[in-house]
């Protein structure tokens, strides 16, 4: 369990830093990115496609919702990352109060759109199909780094 929060973590703070790092006009966002990710290494019937991503693009935008709520209240906190790191010993008791009841909303709103995801899509796809989607999804995670490498165009 701790091991899937700090992932999840270290896929958060790697998105927050390439988000803020990279020009928007030049950059895939990660949206982008996790979108032909999965198109790439999931394989699904044409029949189910269309279907599928109305459903899965919802949640992808629920997804960055949550982001922004997480980092919108980082940023009320007052509370300072170093390459996307929170600095913490620079905190004070009530910002890790503030980031510890941040966290746990967070996981909590990404549940509840996962739960929502799952329940949406089991009309749709088999319980084969969900489970290899969300073996997808935890590669696409494992892989941030290099899935994001080439996002960017770099002018010389």
């Amino acid at each position: 369990m701790k091991k899937n929060i700090c992932l999840f973590l270290l896929l958060f703070v790697t998105i927050i830093s390439f988000a803020q790092s990279n020009n928007s006009d030049q950059c895939k966002s990660l949206l982008t990115l996790k979108q032909e990710f999965i198109a790439k290494h999931y394989t699904l019937p044409e029949s189910k496609k269309e279907k599928f991503w109305e459903i899965y693009n919802e949640y992808l935008r629920s997804e960055a919702v949550i982001s922004t709520t997480f980092r919108n209240e980082l940023l009320r906190l007052d509370i300072k990352r170093a390459g996307g790191i929170i600095e913490s010993d620079s905190l004070n008791d009530v910002q890790i109060k503030g980031l510890i009841l941040a966290k746990f909303k967070l996981k909590e709103d990404k549940l509840r759109i996962d739960k929502k995801l799952f329940l949406d899509l089991s009309p749709i796809l088999s319980m084969q199909e969900y489970y290899e989607l969300t073996e997808v999804i935890k590669l696409f995670k494992s892989n941030i780094k290099e899935v994001s490498k080439d996002a960017c165009k770099h002018e010389n």
